[in-house]
């Protein structure tokens, strides 16, 4: 099990270095304009989520959407858990509009959720 974890945490930093020589491309350094880029896109993504002064922590939305993982779709899964998860995720999508205040697209992609909910219980 260390060695996963260490690999989950460790392989991003080093799997470009490594990938790169072997597709014919040269390893990205720091000082590439593309860093800067994304570095600054980073930075203004994250200011702006902490800018919105929202009622809910980011804590309170992973916790309650990791109970309606384990309690609707953990390991045993069925048509009516997928049916009452996508009712919870309707209601966690307006209210995190209204938490974060800004947000032009939902976080929670309903049209794609409907099509996942139809075809898992077209399954069972």
């Amino acid at each position: 099990m260390q060695g996963l974890a260490d690999g989950y945490f460790v392989l991003p930093y080093t799997i470009g270095n490594y990938l790169a020589p072997l597709l014919g491309e040269s390893t990205l350094d720091e000082s590439d304009p593309a860093c800067a880029t994304v570095v600054n896109d980073v930075a203004e993504r994250t200011q702006k989520w902490l800018s919105v002064n929202g009622t809910r922590s980011v804590d309170w939305f992973h916790r309650e959407l990791g109970k309606l993982v384990w309690n609707f779709i953990g390991m045993e899964r069925d048509k009516n858990g997928l049916e009452r998860l996508y009712q919870k995720f309707l209601h966690y999508e307006k209210s995190s509009r209204k938490t974060s205040g800004f947000l032009e697209q939902p976080i929670i992609s309903i049209p794609h959720l409907k099509r996942l909910v139809g075809s898992l219980t077209s399954l069972s």
